[in-house]
C-alpha cells in the first residue's frame, strides 16, 4: 500500500489540486444553487374567448408565479418565436360551462419548447382545472357552491401543498446544473492521474520498481486505486457539501447518486491512464487533456442543458460519457431508481473497457 499512500499525499499535499477538486466545484455549485432559487417569472399570453369569473380567477392565480399578458390568438406564433413568450393559453368559449356540466376539458397550451419554468406551470394549471372538475361535480351544477368550493380550495391546504410540488419541479433543473460542475471536477483528476504517472516515467520511477520487490502490476493498481480513492473522497465531500450546507434534498436517490458517480470515476481514471500510455511526455498529456476535456464537458451537458445545441451536437454528444452520467443524474433526480439508469451505467462501464484496452494495446518501453 506504499504507492497507494504516497499517491495520495501527492495529491492532497499541492493546494492547486485541492482548488479544482474541491473547491472550485463547491462555488460553482453553490452559485447555481443560489441562481436557481430565485424566482425566474415565465412570460405567458393568455387568449381567454370565455372570460367568466372563473377564468379570471385561473389567469389571476397564475399572475403571482408567471407574467401575464391578454393577447390575440393571430399573435401566438409571433410572440412565441419571438421569443417575447414561453408559453401561450387558449381559453375557448364555453369552457366554464363545460367544467359545470362535468365534462373532462382541457386547455389548450402553444410553446416552443417546455423549460423547467413552464413546465411546472403547467403542473400547477393542470392540478388546479381537476380541482375545479372535481369541485364542479361536487357542486352538482350549483355555480353558487362551485364558487364556494374554488374560493375555500385557494385559500386551503391545497394551495399549499401545490406550491410545494411547483419549487420541487423547477429546482430540478438547478440540481442538474449542479452535477454538472461535479462531473467536470471528476474530469479534472483524469487529467491530473495522468500527469502524476508520467511525471513517474520521466523520472525513472518504473527504474526502482522494477529493481524493488514490487511487481510493476501491483505498482499500477496501486496508482490506479489511489486516483479512484482521491475520486469518491471528492464526491463524498461534494455531496455532503450539497446535502448539509445547500439543503438539497436528493430523496431516496442519494445513495444512487453517490454510486454513479462512483462507477464514472472509474471511467476518468481509466480516461487518464490511456492519455499516460498514448503521451510521452507531460506537455503532450496536458494538450491532450485540454482537447479532450472540454468537448466532453459541453456535448455532454455539463454546462448547459443539451437542448440548447443543434441536433448534430446532440448526437455526437451520445457518444462521450458524459452525456449518460448527466442522464443518469437526470432520471435520479427525477425520481427513478438505480435499475432505471441500468443502460447509462452499462454505458459507462463499456467506456471504461474501452478507454483501458486502448492504454493496454500501445505498449510503451519504460526502458527508454
Amino acid at each position: 500500500m506504499t504507492i497507494f499512500l504516497n499517491n495520495i499525499k501527492r495529491i492532497l499535499r499541492k493546494k492547486v489540486n485541492l482548488l479544482f477538486l474541491i473547491i472550485v466545484p463547491v462555488v460553482l455549485i453553490s452559485f447555481v444553487s443560489a441562481s436557481s432559487n430565485q424566482s425566474f417569472m415565465t412570460r405567458v399570453g393568455v387568449v381567454d374567448y370565455d372570460d367568466t369569473a372563473f377564468t379570471r380567477v385561473i389567469i389571476e392565480d397564475l399572475q403571482q408565479q408567471s407574467r401575464i399578458k391578454i393577447i390575440e390568438e393571430q399573435d401566438i406564433q409571433k410572440k412565441i418565436f419571438g421569443q417575447k413568450m414561453e408559453l401561450a393559453i387558449i381559453i375557448e368559449e364555453g369552457y366554464t360551462q363545460d367544467i359545470l356540466s362535468g365534462k373532462d376539458v382541457k386547455i389548450k397550451t402553444v410553446s416552443l419548447e417546455e423549460s423547467d419554468m413552464s413546465r411546472a406551470l403547467l403542473f400547477k394549471l393542470e392540478s388546479d382545472l381537476n380541482a375545479a372538475v372535481n369541485i364542479a361535480r361536487a357542486s352538482d351544477k350549483d355555480i353558487d357552491k362551485f364558487y364556494e368550493g374554488m374560493a375555500a380550495y385557494y385559500t386551503g391546504t391545497f394551495s399549499v401543498e401545490q406550491r410545494s410540488v411547483d419549487r420541487e419541479v423547477t429546482n430540478n433543473g438547478g440540481r442538474i446544473g449542479q452535477m454538472g460542475f461535479l462531473v467536470m471536477s471528476m474530469l479534472f483528476l483524469a487529467g491530473l492521474s495522468s500527469q502524476i504517472m508520467l511525471e513517474d516515467k520521466e523520472k525513472k520511477v518504473y527504474y526502482r520498481v522494477m529493481a524493488g520487490p514490487i511487481r510493476v502490476s501491483s505498482f499500477m493498481i496501486q496508482n490506479i486505486l489511489s486516483f479512484v480513492g482521491i475520486c469518491i473522497i471528492q464526491i463524498i465531500l461534494i455531496f455532503m457539501f450539497m446535502t448539509v450546507f445547500l439543503n438539497i434534498d436528493f430523496g431516496p436517490n442519494l445513495l444512487g447518486m453517490i454510486i454513479i458517480s462512483i462507477i464514472f470515476s472509474f471511467m476518468s481514471v481509466a480516461l487518464g491512464v490511456m492519455v499516460n500510455t498514448v503521451s510521452k511526455n507531460m506537455r503532450q498529456a496536458g494538450v491532450a487533456m485540454s482537447m479532450i476535456l472540454p468537448p466532453m464537458c459541453m456535448l455532454g451537458g455539463c454546462w448547459w442543458p443539451r437542448e440548447f445545441m443543434p441536433e448534430i451536437l446532440q448526437k455526437i454528444g451520445q457518444f462521450v460519457p458524459t452525456t449518460w452520467i448527466m442522464e443518469a443524474y437526470t432520471k435520479l433526480i427525477y425520481g427513478m431508481n438505480l435499475w432505471d439508469v441500468i443502460n447509462e451505467i452499462l454505458v459507462l462501464i463499456a467506456f471504461t473497457i474501452v478507454f483501458i484496452l486502448l492504454a493496454t494495446w500501445r505498449k510503451v518501453d519504460i526502458a527508454k
